[in-house]
């Protein structure tokens, strides 16, 4: 289903692969505009202080003023994870939701060893299928995209 499932009726909110590129594509369309910034998970992981930054200077900011840092600091997966400890401990309620399982692991590719070769070949075709190549490596994995 996943894999396979089609956009219908104008809808995009499926939980499948055909809406996920969608949506993707969607705000991907409008990024040679100066107010539309796509930023992926995997560069903030990978150089937080560098997404920040740009951050910064797409705000108008000096990425040199003190407070640059501080926001790096404060969004590193380890501070919200803590905070979030932090407001779950202190939450009244029945722990439905705890704000501490958002924060997991801060990991990508959860999919390594629980596929199949032949369902990783699926999903490669069916992401060449949906998107061009650059597009669909960047969804994936960033910057340093690649399928």
């Amino acid at each position: 289903m996943f894999l396979e499932d089609e956009l219908y009726d104008g809808s995009n909110d499926a939980l499948d692969l055909h809406s996920i590129a969608y949506h993707f594509a969607s705000f991907k369309t409008w990024e040679h505009l100066p107010n539309v910034h796509l930023f992926h998970y995997a560069d903030m992981k990978a150089d937080l202080d560098g997404t920040v930054a740009r951050f910064a200077r797409i705000l108008g900011m000096d990425e040199n003023d003190p407070l640059v840092d501080q926001i790096a600091q404060d969004t590193s997966f380890a501070s919200l994870k803590k905070k979030a400890i932090e407001g779950d401990n202190t939450a009244e309620g029945d722990g439905f939701y705890l704000a501490s399982k958002f924060f997991d692991s801060g990991t990508s590719n959860k999919w390594e060893g629980k596929l199949s070769s032949d369902q990783l070949v699926a999903f490669d075709a069916r992401m060449k299928a949906l998107l061009p190549e650059d597009q669909a490596a960047w969804l994936l994995w960033g910057s340093k995209g690649r399928l």
